[in-house]
């Protein structure tokens, strides 16, 4: 029997603005997408699980891009650029709060922590009954200790749980837990995606 709904924050309930938000950097800086993705990927190495800072990841982004402008005009710009790009997909939201009435509904999300403090700013964690976020952690989505303390700690077994995210590579270490996963695609009906297990 199902008890508890997991579901990912970027990609599901919201869109991929942080996608959006890279897109117009790179168009403003006239930088190469791949090459930012590049020099991204290597730069954001712990920034999810709290062990570093915005200004730091920015900082190596500005060093490796030879950039003109400081670490803090690029966090700057991408404050404001996320607030600019991020919508709520609201029938996802309105099915959550559905949703409530019959099972715990959890948020489980890969965010730095100051990402993850203005988006609470907002209103954008409000509909959870419980969160768990990966700088708090310490460890991330792919990482089974992850998954060991959110079990511990909704005191569930893997089978009571549905797990919802966007990301395959997410939702592979999951399954293996035998965590009951529906991935993402908002061309499908989740509403319908999770009656399959009512």
């Amino acid at each position: 029997m199902i008890k508890a709904i997991i579901f990912d924050f970027d990609g599901v309930l919201v869109n991929r603005f942080t996608e959006l938000s890279v897109e117009s950097f790179c168009r403003t800086n006239h930088i190469d997408k791949k090459q930012f993705a590049r020099i991204s990927s290597q730069a954001a190495a712990g920034l999810d699980i709290g062990t570093k800072t915005e200004y730091q990841y920015f900082k190596i982004i500005a060093a490796q891009l030879n950039l003109k402008i400081t670490p803090q005009e690029i966090k700057k710009f991408f404050i404001t650029s996320d607030k600019k790009y991020i919508k709520k997909n609201k029938e996802v939201y309105s099915l959550l709060n559905q949703l409530k009435k019959k099972y715990t509904i959890v948020l489980l999300s890969n965010v730095s922590q100051e990402l993850a403090a203005r988006l609470n700013k907002n209103n954008f964690y409000k509909n959870f009954d419980k969160k768990f976020f990966s700088y708090q952690l310490g460890s991330d989505k792919t990482d089974k200790n992850t998954w060991q303390y959110v079990l511990k700690k909704l005191n569930l077994k893997p089978e009571e749980i549905i797990f919802i995210d966007d990301s395959q590579k997410n939702i592979s270490l999951a399954k293996t837990l035998k965590i009951n996963c529906l991935l993402y695609n908002k061309q499908k009906n989740l509403k319908k995606e999770l009656e399959r297990y009512s």
